[in-house]
């Protein structure tokens, strides 16, 4: 919600295989140094920048990019646009007039200013999270792909994450129980409802909802 408007921005999110890899029109891009040092200072240490660093650079090889802020041997290819759009040059062109830095890599999270952004194309077709990840781990006999389903909550046993609940397109609810650990990769929108649908959240809020308490 825009609190200068009070509307709100549609917000495409993909709900498939790849994630919004699958709808990002194929452009990369990695969060600026700030944005990520504000999760420390509210309290998530170990999340900042430098400390997402080596984990980010590890899912990418990002061609022509500095090799100490970008990946080189990661499974996701990414690199600038090749030829730049003439369009495109000419709107950099005009913020550069106006007095904008220019940026020579927007997701290298060290510079501000306009530059282009990288895409995921490799051989001209789009190259998603689980074209990268997913297709070469499909033979794995550990590997169970369950599609056309929502997860509504996390099962907790104490403050250890047990498993899950979801329901399946045929309107079965499956709770799977997990021995060892739980990764949780919904993107910024989906991961956060998930937490606070299992009761992980800020307090104050949680206490709105319905069985807030729980």
């Amino acid at each position: 919600m825009q609190a200068g408007t009070g509307t709100a921005i549609p917000l495409a999110r993909g709900r498939g295989l790849g994630g919004s890899s699958a709808i990002n029109v194929m452009l990369f891009a990695r969060g600026h140094r700030p944005s990520y040092d504000a999760w420390v200072t509210a309290g998530a240490k170990g999340w900042g920048f430098d400390d997402l660093l080596p984990f980010m650079r590890r899912t990418e090889t990002a061609v022509g990019r500095n090799p100490a802020l970008r990946g080189t041997t990661g499974p996701l290819t990414v690199r600038p646009p090749t030829p730049l759009n003439p369009f495109v040059m000419a709107c950099w062109d005009a913020v550069t007039e106006c007095g904008y830095p220019r940026a020579g890599d927007v997701s290298g999270g060290l510079e501000e200013g306009f530059g282009p952004p990288d895409q995921n194309i490799v051989d001209g077709r789009r190259q998603s999270s689980a074209d990268s990840y997913l297709a070469a781990a499909a033979a794995r006999p550990n590997l169970n792909v369950v599609t056309e389903a929502i997860v509504h909550r996390l099962r907790l046993d104490g403050d250890r994450c047990s498993g899950l609940d979801y329901q399946t397109e045929t309107g079965e609810t499956i709770s799977v129980s997990c021995r060892r650990e739980v990764v949780l990769s919904a993107g910024t929108v989906g991961s956060s409802k998930l937490l606070m649908l299992s009761g992980i959240g800020p307090q104050e809020h949680l206490r709105e909802l319905p069985h807030g308490n729980r």
